[in-house]
This record gives structure tokens, C-alpha cells and sequence, in this order.
């Protein structure tokens, strides 16, 4: 698992959305991390419901495929010897199943609209009267 300071980093709030590896379906209310391999294939590391979370997924995962500094979303200095360290000994099967559990212990919203849920045959809205 990861330590407890780089999930704090990975879940932390931004506004910026501008991020390499990091996109979201207008239909969808989260932010996809997405990275490339030194193959070429792309490795799909969660869905966030921040944009800053799904970067700092993105970087992660590129710290572990050995990217250059300059190709991380943030400043490299703020992934310090010890995070790259472990990030190295994880198995990177591991860390794409870790990055994703931590992607779906967040919140989830199943529609960007409030009021609006989802049902067996689509979404439904409910509007909630006060006393």
C-alpha cells in the first residue's frame, strides 16, 4: 500500500484541469488518469474526482516507468527520495491495482446533476419538498 503522506497527495483539491495524462468524458462527472508505457500502451491508473488526483495518479506511474523529471505533471521536488523508492519497489500490477482501490474509495456521483439518481431504467429526479 502507499504511505499515507503520497495518498494524501494524490487526493489533495485543485483548479487547474490543464494535466498530461488526465481527461473526462463530458457525460462523466470524474477525471481519468491515463499513462503511457515505454511501449507505447496506454495503463489506465483510476478514475478521480479531482483532476489534481488523477495527475498525481499519472505521476506516479510515471515515476515508476522511469519518465524524465520534466514529464511530471508537479515539481519533481515534490516526490522526495523515500516516495521514489517505493514507488520503484512496487510491481507496477500492483501499483495500478493500488492506484485504482484508491480511486474507488472516493466519493462517486452517479450524475453531475443534483436531485438526479440513477435507476434500473436510466436516471430519475426527485425533487425533496421541506416540512
Amino acid at each position: 500500500t502507499l504511505p499515507a503522506s503520497l495518498t494524501k497527495k494524490l487526493l489533495s483539491q485543485s483548479t487547474l484541469i490543464d494535466y498530461h495524462g488526465v481527461s473526462r468524458p463530458l457525460w462523466e462527472t470524474r477525471f481519468d488518469a491515463t499513462c503511457v508505457d515505454k511501449s507505447g500502451k496506454n495503463v489506465f491508473c483510476g478514475s478521480f474526482d479531482t483532476p489534481h488526483a488523477a495527475a498525481r495518479a499519472v505521476d506516479v506511474m510515471s515515476l515508476r516507468f522511469g519518465y524524465e523529471d520534466e514529464e511530471l505533471n508537479f515539481d519533481a521536488q515534490d516526490y522526495d527520495n523515500s516516495d521514489r523508492q517505493l514507488i520503484a519497489s512496487i510491481p507496477i500490477d500492483e501499483l495500478v491495482m493500488t492506484l485504482i482501490e484508491v480511486s474507488e474509495n472516493t466519493e462517486r456521483r452517479a450524475s453531475r446533476f443534483r436531485g438526479v439518481y440513477p435507476t434500473e431504467l436510466g436516471f430519475e429526479s426527485r425533487l425533496e419538498l421541506g416540512p
